[in-house]
């Protein structure tokens, strides 16, 4: 019978994501209320995920975004941005992916992206740009460098979690870094170099 349910709350739940009839976070609690009503999942057990690590690496680093756009830190960048660019497309590609890459390694890849994109807006908006062909490359350069180490992605530090959980033992700071770095350099050339050819420009 469970199963069924299950099925149920995931068709309603894809239904509801891909539709947004009802606001993301609402669904989402939405879903944990459901699972906890029809006792799928004890009441403890629904609300342990916001104990995890990496949910509270991901809230962390929105914070610190945040700080950054007060202190007027984005801003300092975003005119080094328009400084060094001077409104050369290439040059502003690849400041803009490197800039995103090299925080990503570090820091959770999503903060780094809601940064850049208020970043990328400033710039294309000075030199009358279109936003639509950084912010792709932008995103998948964040990603890719994410995979770099350990705290690049919240997927890493759930998956280091887990195989400390089965007796495998935690992954390590740079573990993933001789696999991840080449594949990031390779994979950030390929989207440089294919950017402006296939990225739409959308006013």
């Amino acid at each position: 019978m469970s199963v069924w349910i299950v099925s149920a709350i995931l068709i309603v739940t894809l239904y509801l994501f891909i539709t947004e009839k009802v606001p993301v976070d609402l669904t989402a609690i939405g879903i944990m209320v459901a699972l906890v009503v029809f006792r799928i999942v004890t009441p403890a057990e629904a609300v342990s995920g916001f104990a995890h690590p990496a949910v509270i690496t991901v809230g962390s680093m929105f914070i610190l975004s945040r700080g950054l756009t007060r202190t007027g830190a984005l801003a300092f960048i975003s005119e080094r941005m328009i400084e060094y660019s001077r409104g050369i497309e290439r040059r502003i590609l690849i400041l803009a992916m490197v800039g995103t890459a090299i925080p990503s390694a570090f820091i959770n890849n999503t903060p780094v992206v809601v940064l850049f994109v208020s970043i990328i807006m400033s710039v294309c908006c000075e030199y009358g740009l279109s936003p639509s062909k950084y912010l792709i490359p932008v995103s998948y350069t964040s990603i890719i460098a994410g995979t770099c180490t350990l705290i690049g992605t919240s997927t890493n530090i759930i998956i280091s979690d887990l195989s400390d959980l089965y007796g495998y033992g935690k992954i390590s700071m740079f573990e993933l870094s001789y696999l991840g770095v080449p594949l990031a350099l390779v994979g950030i050339a390929v989207i440089y170099l294919l950017a402006r050819y296939v990225m739409p420009e959308h006013a």
